[in-house]
C-alpha cells in the first residue's frame, strides 16, 4: 500500500501517465512527449509534490493539462482542464494575438461572436488578424421583393 493512499486516484492515475509518457519508450504516447524532450520536473518526481503543487482535479471532466505544449510538467505550465479547454491548446490549433492576448481562433470565435469558419476564411483570404477579429459581419438583406 501507498504512503498517501491515493494510489487509486484521478489524480494519481494523472501523475502516473504524465511519468509514463515523457519516460518511457513503450508507451503509446512517448513519440508526442518523452521523444519531443518534454520531461517531468524533479519536484513532481514524488506524488504528494505533484498532488500538493497541483490539487485536487476538481471534476470528472478535468485532466492535466500544459500551459505551454512545448513546455514541460512542472509547477507553473500545468492546469487542470476541461476537454474543450486542452482543444483548444494543442500545436495544431492556430494561434493569434491580438490587443496583447493570445488565444485560438476558436476561443476568439467565441469570444467576438463571429463563427470559427468565417475567421478562418478571412485568414485564409490574406486578411491581418487585426482586420479578421475587429471587421462585424456584413449586414444581411433578404433577396424578396419590398411589398
Amino acid at each position: 500500500m501507498s504512503r498517501h493512499g491515493k494510489s487509486a486516484s484521478p489524480e494519481w492515475l494523472s501523475w502516473r501517465a504524465m511519468r509514463s509518457r515523457c519516460t518511457n519508450p513503450g508507451d503509446i504516447s512517448y513519440q508526442r512527449y518523452g521523444a519531443r524532450g518534454i520531461s517531468v520536473c524533479e519536484r513532481w518526481d514524488n506524488f504528494e509534490n505533484f498532488l500538493a503543487d497541483m490539487g485536487p482535479r476538481p471534476t470528472n471532466s478535468h485532466s492535466l493539462e500544459r500551459e505551454d505544449n512545448n513546455g514541460n510538467y512542472e509547477p507553473g505550465n500545468c492546469r487542470w482542464a476541461t476537454a474543450i479547454e486542452q482543444s483548444r491548446n494543442t500545436r495544431r490549433n492556430r494561434m493569434l494575438t491580438f490587443d496583447g492576448r493570445t488565444q485560438c481562433v476558436a476561443k476568439w470565435a467565441d469570444e467576438i461572436g463571429i463563427h470559427r469558419l468565417t475567421l478562418q476564411r478571412r485568414l485564409r483570404l490574406g486578411w491581418s488578424v487585426e482586420k479578421t477579429l475587429s471587421t462585424p459581419l456584413a449586414l444581411q438583406f433578404s433577396h424578396k421583393a419590398p411589398r
